[in-house]
């Protein structure tokens, strides 16, 4: 025969008692409850649960999202080293202040060129005082400024390369 128990009814369990259904111990003596509880949404908050009662495993995994950050709270602490990469880099977002100190605009790269895409001595772009070191197939090294805007000061072979530093930002 089984008992239908209503909402609001309360069971008294004596201290040397443990409440059984079909068998199964559901509340022992101490009042510890086992098995699976059913709780309406809400109804469970922080009073409710032990200290540190709710651990990782306990814990559902899901995906981090753009909206499960709140602003200004990936900070460089939570940054693996090396884990900003290139890709992760927009083109044109790192300026001369975001560089070392000691790099200046002297030591920025205009050009990074192989002389079989230069036409004759023409390299659109160059400006006058542009230092240009030239780099020939068998290592010899030269280097010379522009005197000449877009001009170069020697006729480059198929296999140089170029390498044209600005001296001004």
């Amino acid at each position: 025969m089984s008992k239908v128990f209503n909402r609001g009814v309360s069971i008294n369990v004596r201290n040397e008692d443990a409440l059984k259904v079909n068998g199964v111990q559901i509340i022992d003596k101490d009042g510890k409850i086992y098995g699976d509880i059913h709780a309406s949404a809400g109804s469970i908050g922080t009073t409710e649960l032990a200290d540190s009662g709710v651990t990782a495993v306990k814990i559902a995994s899901d995906a981090v999202t753009t909206v499960k950050i709140l602003n200004a709270n990936v900070t460089a602490v939570k940054l693996a080293t090396d884990a900003v990469e290139t890709l992760k880099i927009k083109d044109a977002n790192v300026t001369l202040a975001k560089l070392a100190t000691g790099i200046t605009s002297s030591h920025i790269v205009k050009f990074f060129v192989l002389g079989s895409t230069i036409t004759g001595v023409t390299l659109t772009g160059l400006a006058v005082s542009d230092l240009i070191v030239s780099i020939l197939a068998d290592g010899t090294v030269t280097v010379a400024t522009c005197a000449t805007a877009d001009t170069l000061p020697a006729d480059p072979a198929d296999t140089t390369y170029l390498i044209v530093f600005r001296a001004v930002a």
